[in-house]
């Protein structure tokens, strides 16, 4: 049967796939506050199922873009592979809501720096999602290096841990792999975490 892991965060509770036998956690920094819970199977770095919370805050113009998109109907914001979906205004409301997510907020769109300051994440699609009646604002695409070449595929979930609160902080949610085909195989496994989520209240 799949484990279920229970009360982290937003998160009250979620099934992880049965062959997640492995777990590890973190915590520390950012004065204490921050953590991270992994799962993956046995031993095994990837693939990797993860909960995360930075307890970093965002305020002003960078917690309005985030929170600006969760108003919105569950829909497409960006998809780097469709031309409908990328165009300017498109663009626009990935630059505004870039900054809360993170390493995968360097990418393409935020930051069109080149050299060592170039992007390290190719944003191939970002979008408005409804889960158990909570919209959440879900990227994928891949951490690369100076060569462009995929070194880390991702799959996140963006939650804003306190709505009522003035200032934006973030828990993710996320699928990681370091190989393409096994970030494709893993896609129904994630989907069906997700399917599972029961928030707190």
């Amino acid at each position: 049967m799949p484990s279920t892991l229970s009360s982290t965060g937003v998160i009250k509770s979620m099934r992880l796939p049965e062959s997640y036998t492995g777990h590890s956690k973190s915590i520390g920094g950012n004065g204490g506050e921050d953590w991270i819970y992994s799962h993956y199977p046995g031993k095994e770095r990837y693939p990797e199922i993860s909960v995360r919370y930075s307890g970093f805050p965002f305020f002003g113009n960078t917690a309005d873009g985030f929170r600006n998109l969760l108003k919105l109907e569950p829909q497409v914001i960006f998809d780097a592979s469709s031309p409908r979906h990328s165009r300017e205004q498109n663009q626009n409301l990935v630059r505004e809501a870039s900054l809360p997510l993170g390493n995968s907020g360097n990418n393409q769109i935020f930051n069109t720096k080149s050299g060592n300051e170039a992007p390290i994440f190719f944003l191939e699609k970002m979008e408005v999602q409804n889960i158990s009646q909570k919209n959440v604002l879900r990227v994928q695409g891949y951490f690369h290096g100076p060569d462009k070449a995929p070194q880390v595929f991702l799959d996140c979930v963006f939650i804003d841990a306190d709505p009522k609160s003035e200032e934006v902080r973030i828990e993710e949610l996320y699928l990681e792999t370091d190989n393409k085909g096994l970030f494709d195989a893993e896609q129904a496994n994630f989907e069906q975490v997700l399917k599972s989520i029961d928030w707190q209240n």
